[in-house]
């Protein structure tokens, strides 16, 4: 049985994926493979070659488009979860404090680093703000979600989450 990586390592995955394809265009990873391929050039077609790297870049791409839905989808299952237990247990003022020190020890000594106390609080914190996945665009990470979740006015958030959505949208390499 294949088991599932933790939230933290699935970040993870997807940050390198796409700062592997980032470094890939930024340091000029195409054109080293054009000055090659002058030299190859009489030997094979070079659009089968840009073919196979547009391929491999879609790949990529969807690949941390992925890791990242997955990763925002469980952290609203935990949230829905953890929300709803803290709510039930309102009236012992020390609840919070204790349960969320306990599930914080316990779930990274289970799956690594990605469950401290404050990103816990910001599952919360996400939870509340967004409720369900289909609020989400998709096209923002756990970290940007989670610098986000420091403004408190709801319309301003709207517009910094737009904002975040069209420079990310503006500094892709499609």
């Amino acid at each position: 049985m294949i088991s599932m990586p933790s939230p933290a390592n699935m970040h993870k995955i997807g940050m390198i994926l796409m700062m592997n394809i980032e470094i890939n265009t930024v340091n000029g990873y195409n054109k080293k493979c054009k000055k090659r391929r002058n030299f190859e050039d009489n030997l094979i077609d070079s659009n089968l070659i840009l073919k196979i790297e547009n391929l491999l870049n879609k790949a990529r791409a969807f690949v941390a488009t992925t890791v990242n839905t997955t990763l925002l989808t469980t952290y609203i299952g935990i949230e829905k979860i953890l929300s709803n237990d803290l709510d039930a247990h309102k009236s012992d003022s020390s609840y919070e404090n204790r349960s969320i020190r306990f599930i914080s020890k316990d779930l990274t000594n289970k799956f690594g680093h990605g469950f401290s106390k404050s990103n816990i609080y910001n599952m919360i914190s996400f939870y509340q703000s967004y409720r369900s996945v289909q609020s989400l665009t998709g096209k923002l990470t756990w970290t940007h979600y989670c610098e986000l979740l420091s403004i408190n006015d709801k319309e301003k958030r709207s517009f910094y989450e737009k904002e975040c959505i069209n420079v990310n949208k503006q500094g892709r390499a499609d």
